[in-house]
């Protein structure tokens, strides 16, 4: 786990999400939109985040931070994981979000952004997959898993399989949504993005 021995913060907009894997898919999008003034932190996973914020909020450089944005997943339950990033922020005697996607106004000002959406459980592979939905890669690819489901177990986490496989699918394949970001894999234009790329601009 980084402490503020590891990691700098030197700039007034700052990005914390739910490891490498995001990590690597929002610099890519913040590159691609081409903001600036961005950091993107790793706060590793879910029950590593209370003890990164308090080495974040220590860092030298952060008094001079304007904004900070939460980004972690919603996984079974959206409102309880915004709920915890709330406590999260709570806890370190700041106010938190009323709403996710919306900041507090002061400074610095927090903001919450829980993936797939506003309301749906999942996470950062289900957004990807909404992105490519109509290709037709991924008929095939339903087909390949109603055909394994038939011979046996299914994967468990379905989202991050159907990721896997259309990215086997590539002319070169990425081993994971992050780098695929990198590599420009994800049509950044559909619509599916839209309110990520509000949170990121409001930020």
């Amino acid at each position: 786990m980084a402490g503020p021995e590891l990691f700098t913060v030197d700039q007034p907009r700052q990005l914390l999400v739910e490891g490498k894997d995001a990590k690597d898919f929002f610099e890519a999008l913040v590159g691609k939109l081409r903001l600036d003034g961005f950091q993107v932190h790793n706060f590793g996973g879910i029950k590593e985040m209370r003890k990164f914020l308090k080495g974040f909020c220590a860092a030298p450089g952060f008094p001079y931070v304007r904004s900070i944005g939460v980004v972690r997943d919603a996984e079974s339950s959206h409102q309880s994981a915004f709920q915890s990033v709330c406590d999260a922020i709570k806890n370190l005697g700041f106010a938190a979000p009323r709403s996710p996607e919306r900041g507090t106004g002061e400074k610095p000002s927090w903001s919450v952004l829980i993936l797939p959406d506003a309301s749906t459980p999942g996470m950062l592979e289900d957004l990807c997959l909404r992105s490519i939905a109509d290709q037709p890669v991924m008929r095939c690819i339903r087909k390949y898993f109603a055909c394994i489901g038939e011979v046996a177990a299914v994967p468990k986490n379905e989202a991050k399989a159907h990721a896997c496989a259309y990215l086997a699918s590539c002319p070169e394949p990425k081993p994971s949504v992050g780098i695929a970001a990198r590599a420009g894999y994800w049509p950044w234009d559909h619509h599916a993005f839209n309110h990520v790329k509000q949170f990121l601009q409001a930020m």
